[in-house]
């Protein structure tokens, strides 16, 4: 073997491969072969002892790994990809976001009542709303394009800086929104979104996830189908959520969520009823109104719980008001019982 008669078989590092590569050692590397050079292979090329009058001799071994490339290129696709709309995912969300190094701006959006379109519908229209949502967006010319989960799209702007231009560019998106989406047999249906955004000078980028999330829950708390840019408020409005989800959860396991008792009248003034309020002191922070500790229960999933215990406290008062003589009716009381 010559490497001129060699010349232009293999190329490797997108070079072509002069053979042998090395006289004096053995060579194995990836290399690129046949027609276009579209083949992969693992080459390995082997100097063979010979006397010295002899010409150098080689022993070359090709493994054909274009199949196995073309599987794993395949797999790589769909780790990085949404398999319903084949746009790039989370995860590649969160590989872009690590890469900035410059001025960039995020924007989430959430479908307002979508998950009405799958149960009126069916999970196939949603599915295929969500493809739409996806196209109408990225003719937008969105520079990079998310689905990172159910109803939920992320699009990230490289060297945009500008808050009154991150508004522009949303505003795009969400006039691409506004038509209504047929969702066959001759029906449409209209489509809200809200949006959390937020922009960062300089990395690190991972801060803009969380940022852009942050603004997004906000505005979902309040308005829909509009605009929330982030604030430095989320971040202390999302730490005391997390900081009071954990001390509500034990405040509804000690039982330290107390009672309090709305009388209800009627006409004349006379009481008729109580009402049972649930009320929280907590020992370091002080009292927590309701308005804020009751959505927390919701979003925990303690509603149930801290429900249970009210009506467990309120129950036994009654009994025990009864039992005092609060009621003509004492019931079971044993004898002494309120004392």
């Amino acid at each position: 073997m010559t490497a001129r008669a060699a010349e232009g078989w293999f190329a490797h590092d997108g070079a072509p491969l002069a053979l042998p590569p090395d006289r004096a050692q053995s060579w194995r590397g990836e290399v690129s072969f046949g027609p276009g050079r579209r083949a992969q292979g693992i080459l390995s090329v082997t100097p063979v002892v010979t006397p010295a009058a002899e010409a150098p001799t080689f022993v070359c071994s090709l493994t054909d790994i274009t199949e196995q490339k073309r599987v794993q290129a395949e797999l790589d696709h769909l780790a990085m990809h949404d398999a319903l709309t084949g746009l790039p995912n989370r995860r590649a969300l969160d590989a872009a976001l690590a890469a900035l190094s410059g001025p960039a701006a995020l924007a989430i959006l959430d479908l307002d009542a979508f998950k009405d379109v799958n149960d009126s519908y069916g999970h196939l229209t949603g599915d295929v709303l969500l493809r739409e949502v996806g196209e109408r967006l990225a003719a937008q010319a969105a520079p990079e394009l998310f689905r990172i989960g159910g109803d939920e799209f992320a699009i990230l702007w490289r060297g945009l800086a500008q808050e009154e231009d991150l508004r522009a560019a949303v505003g795009r998106m969400r006039a691409a929104l506004a038509l209504p989406f047929s969702v066959g047999a001759g029906r449409e249906v209209a489509l809200g979104a809200s949006w959390g955004a937020s922009l960062i000078a300089e990395g690190p980028g991972s801060v803009l996830f969380a940022q852009a999330d942050a603004a997004l829950h906000e505005r979902k708390s309040g308005e829909r189908d509009a605009l929330g840019i982030y604030e430095e408020r989320f971040t202390e409005a999302a730490q005391r959520r997390l900081a009071l989800g954990a001390r509500l959860r034990r405040a509804i396991d000690a039982e330290a969520i107390e009672i309090a008792y709305q009388p209800q009248v009627d006409r004349a003034g006379a009481v008729t009823g109580l009402e049972a309020l649930a009320r929280w002191t907590d020992p370091e922070l002080g009292p927590i109104a309701p308005a804020e500790f009751i959505p927390l229960a919701e979003a925990h999933g303690l509603i149930f719980e801290l429900g249970d215990l009210v009506l467990r406290r309120a129950c036994a008062d009654g009994a025990r008001w009864r039992c005092a003589g609060a009621g003509a009716d004492r019931g079971d009381c044993a004898d002494g019982a309120g004392a």
